[in-house]
């Protein structure tokens, strides 16, 4: 009787060793990513120095745009967006899925700094569609969850005054569709589109 017990204790420490386990591991390989304008090129050799904002460090990867650091993104990461502003436009996000719970894409400026995403009303020409800043394509019961936070999102959409792009000139701050979004403290301002 005595062997059957510590049978069935040992199996449940086990199941609970597992469980915890695996909750601490979902979580393991979320990453901290860097986004500084300033760099002279892109650090992805996990050598980003947040103190010197340069590629001599070990704070992990960072990269010039965030275009660039979306495309390494996966759920559970954060983006950190440092100080001052980024004069982007259709940065997509519509690959982030498969989010959950414990697990959001987020993006924000870093603690005790503001950063502007400016599309500056897309000045690129070769841009002919979607002119919002943000974007993304998930279907409308996607479960993103993806969070924006602290950071301030203009210059979305084509200007008005040019005859030649009057459908596609609503571009917002942020367009997209999907579950689970939060947004948190921005300033969402000048955007030709309000979606």
């Amino acid at each position: 009787m005595k062997t059957k017990y510590i049978q069935q204790k040992t199996v449940l420490i086990s199941g609970l060793i597992i469980i915890f386990n695996l909750f601490i591991f979902s979580n393991l390989f979320a990453a901290d990513i860097y986004v500084d304008q300033t760099l002279s090129n892109n650090c992805t050799s996990q050598n980003y120095s947040i103190l010197k904002r340069n590629c001599t460090g070990s704070d992990g990867n960072a990269y010039k745009t965030i275009k660039a650091a979306v495309k390494v993104m996966n759920a559970g990461d954060t983006m950190f967006l440092r100080g001052g502003t980024y004069n982007e436009i259709q940065i997509y996000i519509g690959e982030w899925r498969n989010g959950d719970p414990d697990n959001w894409y987020t993006v924000k400026s870093y603690p005790g700094e503001w950063a502007i995403v400016d599309g500056q009303h897309n000045p690129d020409p070769s841009i002919t569609w979607n002119h919002s800043v943000f974007f993304g394509t998930s279907q409308s019961n996607q479960n993103n969850y993806i969070r924006f936070e602290n950071m301030e999102i203009t210059g979305g959409g084509y200007d008005l005054g040019d005859p030649n792009y009057p459908s596609k000139s609503k571009g917002a701050g942020i367009n997209m569709r999907g579950r689970h979004l939060e947004f948190r403290y921005l300033y969402i301002h000048n955007n030709y589109g309000s979606t």
